[in-house]
C-alpha cells in the first residue's frame, strides 16, 4: 500500500514538497475533505496539509469529521489517506511560525480547550500529539490554572484519551494499523495528563500560598481580598459593641438616651423565633440552615441575631411605629411617601449593626409568620396563601403587599411568593392532610424540574448558551459605548466614550477580580447572590424545592451553570463598577483612612498601623505611598470591597429621583437579563407574560411545560428583540397599561428614550451585521437560518443565533427585497418569524386536541395515538441525556447512525407509546440493500433495530453528520443540497408547498422510500433534474412561472409515487391475509364526525352490528358477495360525499 513518499522511516518537507505522487494525492484528499477548489502550487498543497494534520491532532472535532470522513470514504480514497497519515507520523516534528499559529488557531477553535479553562485543565492544549507534547505547551497559555494540578489531569487525561482513541479509529478505517490497540490512546492521554500535571502542579502550590503568585491581575485579586476581609472583621467587631449598647444601655431617640427595656427585647425576639420551621438563609458567613431546632436564635449565630433585634428596636423609633403596627408596614408607607431621610437613617442602623436589607427581611418574614400565627384559623391563613383578586384584605394579605413592594425597591430579598412558601410549610406542619397534598403537588413540580433540566443537560445546549453569551459580550459592550456617547452629548461633564465598554470581556478572559467580588458580595448579600448563582431560573419557575428530586435537576445541569455563572459573574462585576463610577460619589475621609488602614495592616500588626498614623506629620504622605489614595476623588467598587463598606450598594440614594436605589439589585437584574432569566416583577406587558406563563408552569405542572418548558426565557427573549429591533424599539408598547398611560408626562417620555437609545443604536448596528452575513451566504442557495461551511454542508444556524435569529430573518427579508429575489408568502413569513422569535420553546406535548378526541370519541384511534405521542414526548425528555451515549456510539459505529424513523404506522397503544419515547437511545439501523431496509444485524446486539428516516427531496436514508462534534460545537450540519433543493430554496418554496403528509403514517413512509430510493422510478430529486436543466424550463419567464411549473411537476411524481406506495400495502395486506390496510382505518378515522355517525346508524339497523370501528375485521354478504366492513363503510363514504371513486 506504501506510496513512493512514506516508504522510508523518515520523512522530510524537502522530500514531500519534490514527490509528484504525495502532491496529488494532498490535493485530492484536500478537495475530498476540505471541498478546497482551485490549484495549489507544491508548497500551499504542503502547508495546507500540514495544517490539516496539526489540527487533526489537536483539534478533537477536526478528528472526529476525519473519522467520519474515512468511514464514509471509498477505497481508493481510504488508502490515499493512509499513506498520508504514515507520511505525517513518519514527518520530522518542526517548530516554527506558521506550525505555531496552527496550533494556536486549533487550539483556540478546539471546544475543550473552554473545557480546559472552567475545569482547570491545560493539558490538552499542551498535548498536541504525542510526539509533540514535550515541545509545545501552548494550551498553557490559555488555562487559568483554577484547580489542582491533579484535577487538571484527570480532565486532561480523558479529554486527550478520547482524541487518541478516535485517531486509532481512523487509522483503523483506512487500513493504517490492524484495529484498536490502545496505544496511540495511551500515548495521547499520557502525554495530555502529564503536562497538565506539570503545568498546573506550581500552579497549584501558588494557590496554597507556597509560592508567590507572579500575575498582576491575580496579585491584586488576592490583596483586594485581604484587605476587605481585615475591614470586615473590623466592621464586625464595632457593630457587635453597637449592639450590645443597644441592648444593654440604651440607644439615641430624637436626641435623648433611651434604655432599651427587656419587654422591647423579648416581643423582636419573639417576632424572630415566628420562623420555627424555616431553613433560615444565612446572615453573614452561614450557609443554609438545615437545623431542626424550634427557634431562630438556635439556627443563626448569636450575633447575627442579636444585630437585627438591635436594628429593628431602633428601626421602630425611626418609622415611628403605632401601637398593632409592624415594621414591613412601615417601611413600605415611608416607601409609598418618598421619604428619604427615614430610609437613610435606617440605612445607617443597619450599616451600624453590620447588615444589609438582604439580611433585615428575615424580620419581614418573621412578622408575616408572626401574623399568620395570630391569625389563628387555618381556613383564614390558606385564603391568604392564595393570590386574588378583590375582597378585603387582614393582615397577612397587608403584609405580603408590603413585602412586594419592598422587594421591588430592592430593599427585601423576600418577595410574597417566598414568604408564601413558608407559610405553606408552616400550615403542613399544623395539618396532616395539608401536608400530604402540598408533598404530592411539589413531588410532581420536581419531576417537571428534573424533566426541564434533563431537556438541556447536553453539551451542544452548553455549547450554544456560552455562543450566545459571548456574541452578546459585544453587545454589552456597543451599548455602554453608546450610552457614553450619549451622556457626553446631554451631560454637563464629558467621559471616555470607552469607560466601562470592556469590562465585561475584562471579567471573563481576567476573572480573578471578579471571583474575590463574588465571594466578597456572598458575604455581605448572602441571599441574593447565592439565588443569582443557584441554579438555572426557568427550573425554579416550576417551584421552589430543595428535594431530592430538585437538587438532583440542578446538579445534572453542571454544565450549563458552569457557563451560566461565568458570564453572570462577569456581568455582575462590571455592571457594578459602571453604576459606581456613573453615581460618582465623593469619597469621605473615612473611607480613605480604611482604605489606608487595611493595606497597611497586611504589611504590619495593629499596634504599628497605628503608632505609624498617629505620628506622621502630613497623612497625604501616606496617602500617596499606599496606592495614591490622596489622588481619589470618587468611590470606586473596589475601593467598597476593600473596605468592607460593600452594604452601600444595597442602601443607595439615586442622584436624579432622589428615590432609594439598590444599586446590586439593579446590578443583579443586569446579570439575570443577560443570560435571559430575568424574573419580570413588574406590571409591563413582559412582566404580565412572563408572570402568567410561570402562574400555569407552577399550576399544572407537566401539561404546560410539554408546549411551552421555558416561559421566562421566552418572555426574556422577546423583551430582548423588542428593545434592540431598529424602530420597533421605539414604541412603547411595553408601557400599554393604565397606569402608564396616566403617568405619560414629559420628563418620563425623556427619560424612557434615553434609556431605550443605546439599545436601539446597538440594534441597528447588529442588524447591519445580519445583513452583511446574509449577503455572504449568497444570493440564492440557503435560507435565513442557513450558512456554509468550508465543505458546502449546510449549518443549521437557529441553534446557535438563539435570541439573535430575528435580526437574521429581517436581514434576509430586507436582502431579498433589495436584490429582487423571490420571497414566501405570508402565512410562511408569519411562521418562520415567529420561529426565529420564540425559538423552539413552543413544542408539541400531551396535545389538547388528543384529550378532546378521547373524551368525544373512546374509540377514536387518532385521539388515543395522539394521547401515546404526548405522553411518549414527555417520558422521552427524561431520556435526553442519553442523545450524549447515543452520538458517541453512532459516531464510531456507522450501522448506529442515523435518524430513527418513529412514525411507522403503529396502531397498537403501546408500540406506539414507546417507539416515540425510545427515540432519544441508541439505536442499531436496518441496512439499505437495493433500496430496501433490511435487518443484517445480530440478534445479540444491545441496542433496537430501527428504520432510518427518509426525506422525499434527498436520495437516500437520513444521517446526522459528526454526531459528536455536534456535541462539541452546538452545530447542526446538513449535506449539500441537491439541485431539487437548491432550486426550492431559491423560488422560496416550503416543504409543505411541495409535500405534505399522508394522514396514514404507513403509507407515508412508503412514498418517502419512493421518492429517495435511489435510482428509482419516482425518485424526486433524480426525475425533477433533467427537467430543471431543460431548455423549456430555464425559458419560463419570471419566478411565478417557474414556482407553479416547479410545483406541478412535483406533485405529479409525488403522485405516482403514491400510487406505488398504495399497491405496496394492498400486497402487503394480502400476504398476511388482512381484509383492510392501515390506509383505510385512517380514511375513516379523518372522515367527518357526522358522516361516520351516518354510516355507523345504518350499519348498526340494517346489518345488527355494534360500530364500524369495533367489527372492522369482520365480513359483511351482499347480495352473496363477501365485504370487509371497513371497506363497505369507505364505500358509503364515497356515495354520501359524492365521490365514488374514493374519498
Amino acid at each position: 500500500m506504501y506510496r513512493t513518499y512514506n516508504k522510508g522511516k523518515n520523512v522530510t518537507r524537502e522530500s514531500l514538497l519534490e514527490n509528484p505522487e504525495f502532491l496529488e494525492d494532498a490535493r485530492t484528499f484536500l478537495k475530498e475533505r476540505n471541498n478546497m477548489t482551485g490549484y495549489l502550487s507544491p508548497q500551499e498543497t504542503l502547508d495546507e496539509f500540514q495544517e490539516h494534520m496539526r489540527f487533526h491532532d489537536t483539534n478533537e472535532v477536526t478528528t472526529l469529521r476525519d473519522l467520519t470522513y474515512a468511514q464514509d470514504a471509498n477505497l481508493e480514497s481510504k488508502l490515499r489517506f493512509a499513506n498520508l497519515i504514515d507520511a505525517w507520523d513518519k514527518l520530522d516534528g518542526e517548530l516554527s511560525v506558521k506550525s505555531a499559529i496552527d496550533y494556536g488557531e486549533s487550539i483556540l477553535t478546539a471546544p475543550s480547550t473552554y473545557i480546559g479553562i472552567a475545569t482547570g485543565g491545560s493539558g490538552k492544549a499542551a498535548s498536541v500529539g504525542a510526539t509533540q507534547a514535550g515541545k509545545i505547551a501552548l494550551r498553557s497559555i490559555l488555562a487559568k490554572a483554577t484547580l489542582q494540578a491533579g484535577k487538571a489531569a484527570a480532565v486532561e487525561g480523558a479529554i486527550g484519551a478520547g482524541q487518541g482513541f478516535a485517531q486509532e479509529l481512523t487509522r483503523d478505517e483506512v487500513g493504517l494499523q490492524e484495529g484498536v490497540t490502545g496505544e496511540r490512546t495511551a500515548k495521547t492521554a499520557i502525554a495530555s495528563a502529564a503536562t497538565a500535571g506539570i503545568i498546573n502542579f506550581p500552579l497549584a502550590l501558588m494557590q496554597k500560598g507556597s509560592i508567590p503568585k507572579i500575575k498582576k491581575g491575580d496579585r491584586e485579586a488576592n490583596e483586594l481580598y485581604e484587605s476587605a476581609q481585615i475591614n470586615q472583621a473590623k466592621r464586625a467587631t464595632e457593630a457587635s459593641a453597637k449592639t450590645a449598647e443597644v441592648l444593654q444601655d440604651g440607644r439615641i431617640v430624637d436626641g435623648k438616651k433611651v434604655k432599651t427595656t427587656e419587654a422591647e427585647v423579648n416581643k423582636v425576639r419573639t417576632t424572630l423565633n415566628a420562623l420555627d420551621p424555616e431553613k433560615v438563609r444565612k446572615g453573614r458567613q452561614i450557609k443554609m440552615m438545615s437545623s431542626t431546632s424550634s427557634t431562630l436564635e438556635a439556627s443563626l449565630p448569636s450575633e447575627t441575631v442579636d444585630n437585627i433585634v438591635a436594628a429593628a428596636i431602633r428601626a421602630k423609633d425611626v418609622l415611628k411605629v403605632e401601637e398593632g403596627e409592624r415594621v414591613t408596614s412601615a417601611l413600605q408607607k415611608a416607601l409609598s411617601k418618598r421619604d428619604i431621610d427615614v430610609f437613610d437613617e435606617v440605612g445607617d442602623i443597619l450599616e451600624e449593626h453590620n447588615l444589609t436589607y438582604d439580611e433585615f427581611s428575615l424580620f419581614y418574614l418573621a412578622e408575616v409568620s408572626e401574623a399568620g400565627r395570630i391569625l389563628g384559623s387555618q381556613s383564614q391563613l390558606k385564603r391568604s396563601l392564595t393570590p386574588r383578586m378583590g375582597g378585603a384584605k387582614n393582615e397577612v394579605d397587608v403584609l405580603l403587599d408590603s413585602v412586594d413592594q419592598l422587594s421591588v425597591a430592592g430593599k427585601s430579598s423576600l418577595d410574597s411568593n417566598l414568604s408564601r412558601q413558608f407559610l405553606n410549610d408552616k400550615l403542613a406542619v399544623d395539618n396532616v392532610f395539608f401536608k400530604l397534598a402540598l408533598k404530592g403537588g411539589r413531588t410532581i413540580k420536581d419531576l417537571d424540574r428534573v424533566r426541564l433540566g434533563h431537556m438541556t443537560v447536553q453539551p451542544k445546549t452548553t455549547m450554544r448558551n456560552t455562543f450566545n453569551g459571548g456574541f452578546r459580550v459585544f453587545v454589552d459592550a456597543t451599548t455602554r459605548t453608546m450610552d457614553n456617547v450619549l451622556s457626553n452629548l446631554t451631560g454637563r461633564e464629558l467621559k471616555n466614550p470607552f469607560d466601562g465598554t470592556f469590562d465585561m470581556a475584562k471579567h471573563l478572559l481576567n476573572p480573578s477580580e471578579s471571583r474575590v467580588v463574588r465571594q466578597l458580595l456572598t458575604e455581605a448579600f448572602p441571599v441574593k447572590i447565592a439565588k443569582l448563582f443557584r441554579d438555572a431560573a426557568d427550573l425554579e419557575a416550576v417551584g421552589n424545592s430543595d428535594s431530592a428530586l430538585a437538587t438532583w435537576a440542578r446538579k445534572v445541569n453542571f454544565l450549563n451553570t458552569l457557563s451560566d455563572n461565568m458570564f453572570k459573574r462577569g456581568i455582575l462585576t462590571a455592571s457594578l463598577n459602571r453604576r459606581v463610577n456613573d453615581a460618582r460619589v465623593p469619597i469621605t475621609d473615612r473611607i480613605k483612612m480604611q482604605l489606608l488602614e487595611g493595606r497597611m495592616l497586611r504589611q504590619m500588626d495593629e499596634s504599628s498601623v497605628k503608632d505609624a498614623i498617629d505620628n506622621v506629620s502630613d497623612i497625604n504622605t501616606l496617602y500617596k505611598e499606599y496606592g495614591n489614595i490622596d489622588k481619589k476623588k470618587f468611590v470606586s467598587l473596589n475601593d467598597m470591597a476593600e473596605t468592607g463598606n460593600l452594604r452601600l450598594l444595597d442602601n443607595a440614594i439615586d442622584p436624579v429621583t432622589k428615590e432609594p436605589r439598590s444599586i446590586i439589585d439593579e446590578a443583579i437584574k443586569d446579570a439575570y437579563q443577560y443570560t435571559y432569566q430575568e424574573g419580570f416583577v413588574g406590571k409591563d406587558l413582559f412582566g404580565k407574560l412572563a408572570q402568567q406563563g410561570i402562574k400555569a408552569h407552577q399550576a399544572a405542572p407537566f401539561l404546560v411545560s410539554s408546549f411551552m418548558p421555558f416561559p421566562r426565557f421566552v418572555a426574556n427573549q422577546i423583551k430582548f428583540n423588542y428593545e434592540h429591533m431598529p424602530i420597533i424599539g421605539m414604541l412603547p408598547l411595553d408601557r400599554l397599561s393604565k397606569k402608564s398611560i396616566e403617568n405619560i408626562s414629559v420628563k418620563n417620555a425623556a427619560k424612557y428614550y434615553r434609556e431605550r437609545l443605546p439599545k436601539q443604536m446597538t440594534g441597528a448596528l447588529m442588524l447591519t451585521a445580519a445583513y452583511q452575513w446574509r449577503a455572504m451566504q449568497g444570493p440564492e442557495e440557503t435560507e435565513w437560518y442557513e450558512f456554509k461551511n468550508n465543505k458546502g454542508q449546510i449549518v443549521d444556524g437557529r441553534p446557535l443565533y438563539g435570541p439573535f435569529s430575528m435580526f437574521l430573518f429581517a436581514a434576509d427579508i430586507m436582502y431579498r427585497y433589495q436584490n429582487g429575489m423571490p420571497r414566501k408568502r405570508l402565512a410562511q413569513h408569519v411562521r418562520d418569524g415567529s420561529q426565529a422569535l420564540l425559538g423552539s420553546s413552543l413544542r408539541v406535548g400531551f396535545g389538547i386536541y388528543a384529550i378532546d378526541k378521547l373524551f368525544e370519541e373512546p374509540e377514536s384511534l387518532v385521539g388515543w395515538k395522539s394521547l401515546a405521542e404526548g405522553m411518549a414526548n414527555i417520558v422521552n425528555t427524561f431520556a435526553i441525556p442519553l442523545n450524549v451515549v447515543r452520538d458517541v456510539y453512532a459516531q464510531f459505529n456507522e450501522d448506529a447512525r442515523g435518524i430513527p424513523e418513529t412514525r411507522n404506522g403503529e396502531i397498537n397503544f403501546v408500540d406506539i407509546l414507546y417507539s416515540r419515547m425510545t427515540r432519544s437511545l441508541p439505536k442499531n439501523f436496518l441496512s439499505e440493500v437495493d433500496g430496501e431496509s433490511v435487518n443484517i444485524l445480530p440478534d445479540q446486539d444491545w441496542f433496537d433495530t430501527a428504520k432510518r428516516a427518509r426525506s422525499p427531496f434527498e436520495t437516500g436514508p437520513l444521517k446526522p453528520i459528526d454526531p459528536l462534534a455536534s456535541q462539541f460545537t452546538g452545530a447542526l450540519t446538513r449535506e449539500k443540497k441537491n439541485d431539487f433543493q437548491n432550486e426550492m430554496t431559491r423560488l422560496q418554496l416550503g416543504r409543505s408547498d411541495i409535500y405534505k403528509r399522508d394522514k396514514d403514517e404507513k403509507l407515508d413512509v412508503y412514498i418517502r422510500d419512493e421518492l429517495s430510493k435511489a435510482g428509482g422510478e419516482f425518485n424526486l430529486n433524480e426525475r425533477m433534474k433533467p427537467i430543471l436543466d431543460s431548455k423549456e424550463y430555464n425559458s419560463l419567464v419570471g419566478d411565478m412561472a417557474k414556482r407553479k411549473q416547479f410545483i406541478r411537476y412535483s406533485k405529479e411524481i409525488i403522485q405516482g409515487a403514491k400510487e406505488n406506495a398504495s399497491k405496496r400495502l394492498e400486497a402487503e395486506a394480502e400476504e398476511a391475509g388482512e381484509k383492510f390496510t392501515s390506509a383505510d382505518i385512517t380514511k375513516f378515522e379523518r372522515l367527518p364526525r357526522v358522516d361516520r355517525d351516518v354510516i355507523n346508524e345504518e350499519y348498526r339497523e340494517v346489518y345488527g352490528g355494534n360500530s364500524v370501528q369495533e367489527d372492522k375485521n369482520s365480513v359483511l354478504y351482499i347480495d352473496g358477495e363477501p365485504i370487509n366492513v371497513l371497506r363497505w363503510a369507505l364505500e358509503k363514504a364515497s356515495k354520501l360525499r359524492g365521490k365514488e371513486g374514493g374519498l
